[in-house]
């Protein structure tokens, strides 16, 4: 929940007219209505295919099996509809993975993606809680690790078609306390990383 509201105040931010959070501020800056004749509607033929913001991430992203509604993809795309942005955001969590799997799943994602048509717009990661619970207390730096491979996703999906913004996300608390000593040096870190995995123009 708390995650969702730091998504949710992040993206409200980042709208025209809005201030807040700096963490995803710059990913919908530039939301574009389609060009249409002064006085005249456009048809719906004529309709270009929303802009696409892709959540790619575990179980986090994924959402809750029995309230799959409460996701927060599903629940950001409501918001953005909300306040008027037609935008279609794309679940593409998967429970139980670590970044290791994310990296390899990654361009098979992608594909499916913009085979579905729009435009690829923006990317949103989260990854990184199971890599730290499965190592928790049995192999050190893994933080560094998980850090090297985020910033390989965020590379690969910056560089892909459209060339899309990419936002990436910090880790919400974890049960275990050796976790959650790993998961706060990694959201430092992921808070210093450069703008330069912000992709197209």
């Amino acid at each position: 929940q708390q995650q969702t509201q730091l998504m949710q105040s992040s993206f409200a931010a980042s709208l025209p007219g809005q201030q807040g959070m700096p963490q995803t501020q710059t990913l919908l800056a530039s939301v574009r209505a389609p060009a249409k004749a002064p006085g005249q509607p456009l048809a719906p033929w004529a309709m270009p295919a929303p802009d696409i913001v892709l959540c790619f991430g575990d179980s986090l992203t994924m959402g809750p099996r029995e309230q799959p509604a409460k996701a927060y993809p599903q629940l950001l795309e409501a918001m953005l509809q909300n306040a008027g942005h037609s935008l279609r955001v794309e679940n593409a969590g998967q429970w139980g993975e670590t970044t290791e799997w994310m990296l390899r799943r990654l361009p098979k994602v992608l594909q499916s993606c913009l085979s579905r048509g729009g435009r690829l717009a923006y990317v949103l990661v989260l990854g990184g809680t199971n890599d730290l619970l499965q190592g928790a207390g049995r192999r050190s730096g893994m933080a560094q690790q998980v850090l090297v491979r985020l910033q390989k996703i965020c590379e690969g999906a910056a560089n892909s078609a459209f060339r899309p913004k990419v936002g990436i996300l910090t880790l919400p608390p974890v049960s275990s306390r050796h976790a959650d000593a790993e998961r706060l040096q990694l959201n430092a870190a992921l808070r210093r990383l450069p703008p330069l995995l912000a992709g197209g123009g």
